[in-house]
């Protein structure tokens, strides 16, 4: 099993867009990246992210690049402040290929 940990790319501040979704900056910065891991032919079970929109939008850019095999989903355990313990008890049984994108 290879574990991918990605996190977000760049947003804007929160005073210029309270949503916090990700800036041209951050949009180029990780499709260059993941352009860059798709040349590295890297294929994937899942890609999860938190539940902020900017890791969404970050998912979604390598999840265009990347081979997934099933789906992008949005999980619980990743935002900024979560216990890391979460993540290391659920993926001590998988056997799968995983990108977690979080914070």
């Amino acid at each position: 099993m290879f574990l991918y940990l990605v996190q977000h790319a760049e947003p804007y501040p929160a005073e210029a867009d309270p949503s916090r979704s990700l800036s041209e900056k951050g949009i180029s910065d990780i499709t260059r990246v993941a352009e860059y891991v798709a040349q590295l032919n890297v294929s994937v079970h899942q890609i999860i992210h938190s539940g902020k929109l900017r890791a969404f939008q970050t998912a979604q850019v390598l999840a265009d690049h990347v081979i997934v095999d099933m789906q992008v989903l949005e999980s619980d355990g990743l935002l900024p402040m979560d216990d890391p313990v979460t993540w290391y008890d659920r993926i001590a049984g998988m056997n799968n290929d995983i990108m977690l994108v979080g914070h």
